[in-house]
């Protein structure tokens, strides 16, 4: 009879759990039935199993026993005195064919659906067991065993006795011969157990009897196990005795069912223990920098435990991997703490949900593939991976990483992945990058009054613009409500402020006596941020002794060979330390092109240090990058207003301040100095007026004609005419605090110019939308008229109605009259008798309706668009060029020059349920290589809109931009714009040219 299993089930219900009952020599109907009582029954009515499934395997031991002796070289046996049975005539098996059967039986899908099988075996179904496990790993086969348990089974050789029954399993009148076993078959067994011991995940219960003759306590216990003390477990009873049961509460069912439940319950425990180990150590990383940032512990678990929408940075099953960039102070690492600690309890509570996975990038193994193979080992669950600090190794590795994890959640739908770092040009706008969002302003407000213990002490309208924005980063947030608990005084004006309180607070508790490591701790910073703010190789910095004692600070920590600050505000401080200390000059950082890694050590050294050297410092950056000195002052220098303090200086020395400050501007700015700084046309810096009244001081330039000094004291009752302007703030004491003044100053004035679209005219289309406009004007029609305007109805009326008026105003701009006359007298001297519309105007005489686009065929409005775009293109480039000379490697559009400006135009549609939409247009700039000296214009006409850009072209774009601009990449960034056009009316290339000056501007803080 072949190897056959029968079910045993409790309902049709599903289990995930299956025993699997393999019989010895002995009848398969006895073997676990005994006085009516069966061990399946016991099982399956047993409670403390929940659901349960027993599967019993039958075979005819008569042909085992004949193969078994047939292997000992036993060829005859007597059975009495003139007969003899032949062994291995008739039919007959082995063990091995019958670890094959049950292979056979438990690869079927009714087994395989279960997730948790155990094996018993009782004598020599242990070594079917054993020998159907053992070859499993042998051959590298998966499957869901669980554990094995045996019972008497003969490991390590059998008595006398055991042949004795062999062969009465055959003939119950067989003489028992002498022999001894043939120990072939059990060699190889233990040989393969030893070989496979250490990988085998599975856990073993050998159970022998007390009062067995056939198999003994030493070969019920295979030689693998180490300790006959604790590596076998007695029943009562003989051989088949021990399986003798009454009831649940045998000693052998109660012993053999522990052990069950033990393996089944053997994940579950695991599971639990590696969630509470993962739990325990990501709640101590996460608590201990909440501590280094000031927090007490209370705080910090209180935070812990409150709720967030992280959601948005999950991946989902359309997006199966997300690259979550968190710029500084935004709490990456809280909120990746607070994921993982979500998916722990998801773990905890889904029998079906893995552990999930946390592992910084720097201890990811380069074979990713090989690695994740390891872990996803069922397509049927779901399997998360969170891979931190990708911004801590090199570019080459985040980008093999992030390649690989790519290929993987292509390969496993059942992947999830999370890869976090700072912003890197590599993340920029590819499709998997998911930003980090700032904090409500009112879970910003709870916070900092949280930590501050107050109540609804502080509300956003009383914070300075600068605070609102930085609170919104929780690291900000709990900064300013530590401030106001430390200090308990007025709030800071700006994020230096901020940062120089963060600084005291990291190293108050850090004692820094020795000047050798604060020298070190100066390179280090120093040789960090000159390389993108990244981890340094520990040679460079020290001997073994030397990084040890940067170690030992506390400050600094240690991986895979490089070391770093524990947090970047250390980074700065030192590196701001080192600039102060001359360990490097403003000069090197400029000459390296260094500048936009130094911005927040630049701010904590405006912010901290002496005031001359910060002068010094802020000469040299403003005379070279006066775009990036903006920047820095804007996040350096408090805002006015919110402190009563009284500067220190007196009215005169305000005054030199001022002047000296004004005048580094004005060489910087060159040729946009003559239209925004009080300059006359030498471009001498103008003589000032400042009156100082308590906190508040008052400062004018003069106008006159008088032979004044350069600073003199004004009061109140000025003179309008010569002083005309009067500006007026409290400055405070705050160190440099003149250099915000003067800034401000030149800002407003070039604000109000840029929003007026007033700059003197230095471009052809600009000028030509101006003259057209003002023939409109004098022709009284509207902005949207573009037919052709004979010349000569333009001559008449100028003699009959504006013989006498000197300006025209138009658009809010006055042009003289001589301007416009010039323009007509150059018309005629071409032989132009009508004056035309500078753009492609409308070629439809009678719409149908009265939209402003009405007059124009799709293929018109699509013309116009080009004409357009094109000239705003270079209406932009000569704008910049002529006026903005040391801003423009500032100015994303022209940095980008140039460039492909790439998109689709969209006709007018209509919609029977809402308005008509006018003409749109989606559109990107996509760098050149620089050899190229022309712009390119490439927009189709498309049907039907889409709203959603494509990732994989913002992608391209931000390859191209670090291929071609290698230099600006890290704060260029790729932007895709969609847009109804305006682009009507009588001067819609000026409005487009001012509009991206505008934006280039404001992103430099040189508009408000």
């Amino acid at each position: 009879m072949a190897l056959n299993l029968l079910f045993h089930k409790q309902s049709e219900t599903p289990s995930d759990n299956l025993i699997v009952l393999i019989h010895g020599l002995g009848a398969p109907n006895s073997t676990w039935t005994h006085d009516g009582v069966s061990w399946i029954d016991l099982f399956l009515t047993d409670d403390t199993f929940g659901s349960l499934d027993v599967a019993e395997i039958t075979y005819d031991t008569t042909h085992l026993a004949n193969g078994i002796l047939s292997l000992m070289g036993i060829k005859k046996i007597k059975l009495g005195r003139f007969k003899r049975f032949t062994v291995g005539k008739g039919p007959y098996t082995t063990i091995e064919i019958l670890a094959r059967e049950l292979k056979r039986e438990l690869d079927s899908k009714k087994v395989k659906q279960y997730k948790n099988v155990v094996l018993i075996g009782h004598s020599m179904g242990g070594l079917v067991a054993i020998r159907y496990i053992l070859e499993e790993f042998e051959n590298n086969q998966s499957h869901n065993i669980k554990g094995m348990i045996s019972l008497a089974t003969p490991y390590n050789g059998s008595s006398f006795a055991l042949y004795s029954q062999l062969i009465k399993s055959i003939n119950r009148h067989a003489q028992i011969p002498s022999l001894e076993p043939n120990s072939a078959f059990l060699d190889e067994t233990i040989r393969l157990w030893q070989k496979h011991l250490d990988k085998m995940n599975l856990d073993f219960k050998f159970f022998f009897g007390t009062e067995d003759t056939i198999v003994s306590e030493n070969s019920a216990i295979p030689h693998i196990v180490s300790s006959k003390w604790t590596g076998g477990i007695p029943l009562p009873g003989d051989h088949s005795g021990i399986l003798n049961v009454e009831n649940h509460s045998s000693v052998s069912y109660s012993h053999v069912s522990e052990a069950v439940k033990d393996f089944f319950d053997k994940d579950i425990v695991l599971k639990k223990k590696i969630i509470d180990e993962q739990r325990r150590l990501t709640i101590a990383k996460s608590v201990t920098r909440l501590k280094a940032n000031g927090l007490d512990r209370e705080q910090a678990l209180y935070l812990l435990e409150k709720t967030y929408d992280f959601e948005y940075l999950k991946p989902v099953s359309e997006k199966r991997l997300v690259v979550i960039v968190g710029e500084f102070g935004l709490g990456k690492s809280f909120a990746i703490d607070k994921i993982y600690l979500d998916l722990l309890i998801r773990a905890e509570n889904e029998s079906n949900f893995p552990i999930p996975i946390s592992i910084n990038a720097a201890q990811l193994d380069n074979d990713v593939q090989s690695y994740l193979e390891g872990i996803v080992v069922d397509q049927s669950k779901e399997f998360w991976i969170i891979v931190d600090g990708m911004d801590e190794v090199s570019v080459s590795i985040a980008s093999n990483i992030l390649e690989n994890m790519r290929i993987s959640t292509e390969r496993w739908n059942n992947l999830r992945v999370i890869l976090t770092s700072r912003p890197l040009s590599i993340f920029n706008n590819i499709s998997e990058t998911v930003y980090m969002r700032g904090l409500s302003q009112k879970a910003a407000l709870e916070l900092v009054n949280y930590i501050n213990h107050q109540e609804n002490q502080y509300y956003y309208h009383h914070l300075p613009k600068d605070i609102g924005i930085a609170i919104q980063r929780p690291l900000f947030a709990i900064l300013l409500g530590l401030y106001l608990t430390k200090k308990n005084s007025l709030i800071p004006t700006t994020s230096g402020e901020l940062l120089s309180y963060m600084i005291e607070n990291a190293l108050e508790k850090v004692e820094l006596n020795d000047s050798h490591i604060i020298q070190m701790l100066m390179n280090l910073a120093m040789v960090s941020t000159c390389n993108g703010n990244v981890p340094v190789k520990k040679s460079e910095i020290g001997d073994i002794m030397e990084v040890r004692n940067l170690l030992n600070t506390g400050i600094v920590i240690e991986e895979n060979g490089y070391i770093s600050f524990v947090l970047p505000i250390l980074n700065q401080w030192f590196a701001a330390k080192a600039l102060s200390e001359d360990i490097i000059t403003i000069n090197q950082i400029f000459e390296s092109s260094y500048l936009d890694y130094w911005k927040y050590p630049l701010v904590i050294l405006i912010t901290i240090f002496k005031e001359n050297k910060i002068d010094n410092i802020l000469r040299e950056i403003v005379e070279k990058d006066p775009g990036f000195a903006a920047m820095l002052i804007e996040e350096s220098i408090q805002k006015w207003g919110i402190h009563n303090e009284i500067t220190s200086l007196s009215s005169q020395e305000c005054g030199e301040k001022i002047r000296m400050t004004m005048n580094s501007w004005v060489k910087s700015l060159e040729i946009l100095a003559d239209i925004i700084a009080p300059i006359d046309m030498q471009r001498n810096i103008l003589p000032i007026g400042v009156n100082k009244n308590d906190e508040w001081l008052y400062t004018s330039w003069y106008r006159g004609r008088k032979e004044l000094t350069e600073i003199s004291i004004i009061d109140r009752s000025r003179n309008e005419i010569d002083w005309p302007t009067l500006r007026g703030a409290r400055p405070g004491n705050s160190s440099s605090w003149y250099w915000r003044w003067t800034l401000e100053e030149l800002r407003d004035n070039l604000t109000k110019l840029i929003k007026n679209n007033t700059l003197p005219i230095c471009t052809e289309i600009i000028y030509k939308e101006i003259m057209w406009s003002t023939t409109l004007k004098i022709y009284k029609k509207g902005s949207l008229y573009t037919k052709g305007i004979v010349l000569d109805d333009i001559r008449s009326r100028l003699e009959r109605e504006y013989k006498h008026i000197t300006e025209i105003e138009t658009d809010n701009k006055l042009v003289p009259i001589s301007m416009y006359m010039g323009y007509i007298e150059d018309l005629e001297s071409k032989g132009v008798r009508v004056i035309e519309c500078p753009l492609p105007g409308g070629d439809i005489d009678n719409p149908i309706d009265n939209w402003v686009w009405s007059v124009y065929s799709d293929e018109q409005l699509y013309m116009r668009t080009l004409k357009i775009y094109q000239e705003a293109i270079i209406g932009y480039k000569e704008l910049v060029e002529t006026f903005f000379p040391v801003l423009k490697q500032r100015l994303r559009k022209y940095v980008l020059y140039p460039f492909i400006l790439k998109g689709e135009f969209f006709p007018p549609e209509e919609n029977s349920k809402y308005l008509p939409i006018g003409p749109a247009m989606k559109w990107h700039l996509e760098p050149l290589p620089l050899e190229k000296k022309e712009a390119i214009l490439d927009i189709k006409m498309s049907r039907g809109r889409k709203e959603e850009f494509n990732d994989e072209d913002i992608y391209e774009i931000a390859r191209k931009i670090k291929e071609y601009r290698p230099d600006s990449y890290i704060w260029i960034g790729a932007n895709q714009n969609s847009q109804i056009l305006d682009i009507f009316g009588d001067r819609p290339v000026t409005k487009i040219i001012y509009k991206w000056l505008e934006e280039d501007l404001k992103s430099v803080d040189w508009i408000k």
